[in-house]
């Protein structure tokens, strides 16, 4: 009697797509055969039970996991809302478990073999098809593997913008004990000399717990001058003359172990002082955000009921009319807020990238100072590139989530 696995998933694996298992059995021409698999949380308490019969072509048995693991799988925001600093560890976005297959037959069943799988991470990511099979979340994990890197949980471009006053979260993940030691930040002026060079210690790189290879940090030019130096150049770190910075990972021997990303500091005066910024869910998870720098066009639609109402006023005198009493009177009002928010120019990486955003099934927009929860309406997008296009001026039109109800008269 024996159970086998024959594929199983990689250590890290995206939560929304299929995450897959195979096993075998050399007892499956026993009378009522059939497998019994168990899906077990990290303490190894049953999340699921279910019970198959073999394939037909080879007595095999598979499992696509992610329907049952994405329920466990959220996403977080909590640290980019407070605007919380440091370096902080995974919550709602991963969940740890493993699988138990086991031979039943017979007219008794107990006592048959099984196969346990090793434990797996899933997090809460959903690629592209091309992504799944060409870029699977566990190429992006750092290992700790000499002349190897891992990726930031994001697919924007190497560089982009922002404004000084903005929050901008990476999540990184981490399975290598003293792997991610620090965040090194280098900032530059207009022409290109390095300012300041700087490091901040990560206190989870021991990497001992399940939620610390899962990490977080906020690194927007809004953010960085909060932080507290390890070595280097004292803060402030955004300065008037600095023009651009970059964010790289670091184990303890100053060596990277991450991409590089670079920040250009966006300083230019909008037409009317304002812009707006929006934050969505990417495919791998974590929260990116862009900036609409042009003036956006601020819509309402209304929905209403009425009804006829009597009009003039009795009393024992007698019925009198006036000019201000409403026939046909509102019982329900309600109406959506839309706006259509413009880019101004950017390129072709960024055009590429803000495909994601439509695509997001969560986005947040920044009204008064606040995380402002809508919904994107524009349904088809072109990336475009400025080969063919030359300048490329982006227009989304997002709606809040929660209409607004008046007065019922």
């Amino acid at each position: 009697m024996a159970v086998t696995f024959i594929q199983q998933p990689d250590l890290f694996v995206s939560g929304f797509d299929p995450i897959i298992y195979l096993a075998s059995s050399n007892q499956t021409t026993q009378t009522n055969f059939r497998y019994r698999i168990q899906v077990l949380d990290a303490s190894a308490n049953v999340i699921t039970e279910l019970r198959k019969p073999a394939y037909y072509a080879d007595g095999t048995v598979d499992l696509d996991a992610h329907r049952i693991i994405e329920n466990y799988l959220s996403y977080d925001m909590t640290n980019l809302i407070a605007g919380s600093v440091g370096f902080k560890t995974g919550v709602n976005v991963f969940k740890k478990f493993k699988v138990n297959i086991r031979e039943e037959y017979g007219a008794v069943i107990s006592g048959y073999a099984s196969a346990e799988s090793t434990y797996i991470y899933a997090i809460n990511s959903a690629q592209t098809y091309l992504k799944q099979i060409n870029n699977p979340i566990d190429d992006l994990v750092y290992k700790g593997i000499p002349s190897t890197s891992g990726t930031f949980l994001t697919n924007q471009p190497s560089t982009i913008d922002i404004r000084v006053g903005d929050s901008y979260e990476l999540g990184f993940l981490n399975y290598a004990t003293n792997g991610t030691n620090q965040m090194r930040v280098k900032t530059y002026n207009e022409a290109g000399t390095l300012l300041k060079n700087s490091t901040f210690t990560n206190p989870f790189v021991a990497d001992t717990l399940d939620k610390e290879h899962f990490l977080s940090v906020l690194v927007g030019a809004g953010n960085l001058n909060s932080w507290t130096v390890a070595t280097g150049s004292a803060q402030p770190m955004i300065a008037d003359n600095v023009a651009k910075y970059e964010i790289t990972f670091e184990n303890s021997s100053n060596t990277s172990v991450s991409n590089t990303l670079t920040f250009k500091i966006d300083r230019e005066c909008t037409r009317d002082g304002n812009y707006n910024r929006l934050f969505w869910l990417n495919s791998l998870g974590r929260m990116d955000a862009f900036n609409f720098t042009q003036i956006a066009d601020d819509n309402i639609t209304v929905e209403s009921s009425n009804y006829n109402r009597l009009q003039g006023t009795r009393t024992s005198a007698g019925i009198t009319y006036n000019t201000y009493s409403h026939e046909r009177s509102n019982f329900f009002n309600s109406s959506k807020q839309r706006y259509t928010l413009n880019s101004g120019y950017v390129n072709s990486e960024t055009s590429l990238w803000l495909k994601e955003l439509v695509q997001s099934p969560l986005i947040y927009m920044i009204i008064g100072g606040q995380f402002v929860a809508v919904n994107i309406l524009t349904t088809e997008y072109q990336a475009k590139s400025t080969i063919k296009d030359k300048l490329i001026n982006i227009t989304m039109e997002v709606e809040l989530s929660a209409d607004t109800k008046r007065q019922r008269l």
